[in-house]
């Protein structure tokens, strides 16, 4: 997966190995939604800024079975460097 903030301008590459069927998600696309994003002991936990997206987040990824998120937030992993979680419903 590569990840640009404009057409072919290649930020971040990242290789995870995902059942196809997995939902990829990039955190740091969620950074207007998130107040914090918190990692620690292979746990992930997002603070959202309101209860709306919050309530959506909650109701779309219901639906999936699992999905990989991509997080390059502090604590989530070495410095500088994007980490995938394998997540389950919530």
């Amino acid at each position: 997966m590569e990840y640009a903030d404009k057409p072919y301008e290649v930020a971040t590459a990242v290789d995870v190995l995902a059942d196809e069927n997995a939902y990829i998600l990039m955190l740091e696309d969620l950074d207007h939604l998130t107040r914090r994003v918190f990692c620690s002991f292979g746990v992930l936990a997002l603070q959202f800024n309101e209860a709306v997206a919050y309530n959506i987040s909650k109701e779309t990824w219901k639906r999936w079975d699992h999905f990989v998120a991509i997080a390059s937030h502090d604590g989530c992993g070495a410095e500088f460097q994007r980490t995938p979680y394998r997540l389950v419903p919530v």
